[in-house]
């Protein structure tokens, strides 16, 4: 993927026309390679029918900085950087049995259970080091040029680092029919870490009643348990930017970093090692199927998730806002914090934390018509959602940030989206054509309209519209094993709504960058699929 950052006008000190004399538009690059190997066996052993099966799968970007330029370096700056690169991958092997039954005169009941391993890897590889280095080239005596490569620095040495983690896993099932219209399922599931995500026992019930031909109603309870992911733990990325950090007149090298919970930094800053959330979901609905070909599904729900792992407001010894003393700033004490720690006062940071609860609550819609004709058949489908998610509690701040007064862990923007900042509704259209080798598919979605939150001025909210995005696909099957696609995604080039005017020298910034379907408008593409 490609992503063409803002220009850099050729008037900007940090722009060396030198190198750039009609400006520049740093250009990132990640060149991603997916690849996943399957194997397995199944067979049936005394009427039991059992499946043994293994999976390897790596995930691997590289990212490049190109028409770029580390200012600091001077006019004999590189234009090309490595950034660095970030490793994924994940050996599972499982084992899942199962057996039917049917019993004499309490229907027919289905015994499953299974075993799981899976080994997981995460690595950050450093970039290039002109990609981070902050050189001493002045253009102004007094005045350091940005360090790093500009839109995309590198990954530093201190940011490179690898986790690994095994997971063991168990589960027991039992679903049972008493009767035709009857169906009970209750399930348990074991999982054990050895890491800090440490181990949880999770279990779900639901059923199923179908009272005519036409109509049945469902429910569910269950118990959730979702570890928190090895990049979550172990990322680190650092930009940088030269500031007075003590005031005396001289610049410092200021390090914002995005903080490993395990780091030195993030620990000084209070942060703990990284727990499961867990959760807890309520379901009930109801299926109607009252013709042939018309199926229409209600569903409503209510989802509570403890212990949300979400990244907390940004520690920078350049806040000049008085600290709980009332006399040195909360800057200075977060100095006193890393000098007290043995780290530099030079970093500003940020960290992942499980620290909030949630309850969302919404309901699902979803319809499907499908009609044969003599020029192909049609798949209908129209789907609503409408959901609230609620903040139940945070946690309090850490310790080891008394001295800073009474900051917030969490700021409103980021409470905000996780409640306000997200669509309360959707709705999506579509239809489906399948006609001898040939298909397309036609899908519209309107997403509602929400609330951007300000970090710490509620006058600065917006209201975002309510916005329409429609994609496309066409498909021809060369043979019964090899098909072509050409479509678009949101096909009619739609932008969120604009915020504020174009930046006045690059034109930035005047885009809201939570809406749903991005602020780079529509895309088109090629693709095969070969199956076999």
């Amino acid at each position: 993927s490609v992503l063409n950052w803002s220009f850099r006008d050729p008037k900007n000190v940090a722009s060396l026309p030198e190198v750039y004399p009609n400006g520049f538009r740093p250009r990132l690059t990640i060149k991603e390679d997916d690849y996943e190997i399957a194997a397995g066996f199944r067979g049936e052993t005394a009427g039991w029918a059992w499946d043994v099966s293994s999976n390897y799968g790596t995930d691997i970007t590289d990212w490049e900085n190109s028409n770029g330029l580390n200012a600091s370096l001077g006019p004999a700056s590189p234009t090309f950087f490595e950034v660095g690169r970030l490793i994924s991958s994940e050996w599972v092997n499982a084992l899942d049995v199962t057996k039917g039954y049917e019993l004499e005169s309490a229907g027919d009941l289905q015994v499953s259970f299974g075993l799981q391993h899976r080994l997981e890897k995460y690595e950050v590889e450093e970039g290039d080091e002109a990609s981070w280095a902050a050189g001493d080239y002045e253009r102004v005596p007094g005045t350091p040029l940005p360090p790093g490569a500009q839109a995309t620095p590198g990954f530093r040495p201190d940011d490179a680092g690898e986790l690994e983690r095994t997971n063991l896993s168990a589960y027991g099932e039992l679903g049972w029919a008493p009767t035709e219209a009857l169906f009970l399922d209750v399930a348990l599931r074991y999982e054990d870490f050895d890491d800090a995500a440490g181990d949880q026992l999770i279990y779900k019930v639901n059923g199923r009643y179908e009272v005519s031909d036409w109509l049945a109603f469902r429910a569910s309870y269950n118990t959730g348990f979702r570890a928190p992911t090895l990049a979550q733990q172990g990322y680190s990325s650092t930009t940088s930017q030269f500031r007075d950090l003590d005031g005396d007149g001289e610049n410092e090298l200021l390090l914002l970093k995005n903080l490993p919970v395990d780091s030195a930094a993030a620990q000084a800053l209070g942060s703990k090692p990284l727990t499961p959330e867990t959760s807890k979901n309520a379901s009930f609905g109801f299926t109607l199927t009252p013709l042939s070909n018309l199926s229409v599904t209600v569903d409503a729900y209510q989802i509570d998730v403890d212990d949300r792992i979400a990244v907390t407001t940004t520690f920078s010894p350049a806040d000049t806002r008085l600290s709980a003393d009332g006399v040195t700033t909360i800057g200075q004490q977060i100095q006193a914090i890393l000098v007290a720690n043995g780290l530099s006062s030079e970093i500003s940071g940020q960290y992942y934390t499980n620290a909030i609860d949630t309850r969302t609550k919404g309901i699902d819609i979803v319809a499907t018509y499908r009609l044969g004709t003599d020029f192909g058949d049609f798949a209908f489908n129209a789907g609503y959602n409408k959901n609230e998610t609620e903040i139940r509690s945070i946690v309090d701040n850490p310790p080891e940030l008394v001295a800073l007064g009474d900051i917030e862990l969490f700021d409103r923007s980021k409470q905000g989206s996780l409640t306000d900042s997200i669509p309360d509704s959707k709705i999506t259209l579509g239809v489906g054509w399948d006609y001898e080798k040939f298909s397309a598919n036609i899908r519209g979605t309107r997403f509602g309209e929400y609330t951007v939150l300000n970090a710490t001025n509620p006058s600065a909210d917006y209201d975002v519209d309510p916005a329409w995005i429609a994609d496309i696909e066409l498909g021809y099957a060369l043979t019964d094993a090899f098909s072509i696609f050409a479509g678009a995604n949101n096909v009619f080039n739609e932008y969120p709504q604009e915020i504020n005017p174009p930046g006045a020298t690059n034109g930035s910034n005047m885009y809201n960058t939570f809406a749903p379907f991005g602020f780079t408008g529509g895309n088109w593409y090629v693709r095969g699929a070969y199956k076999w």
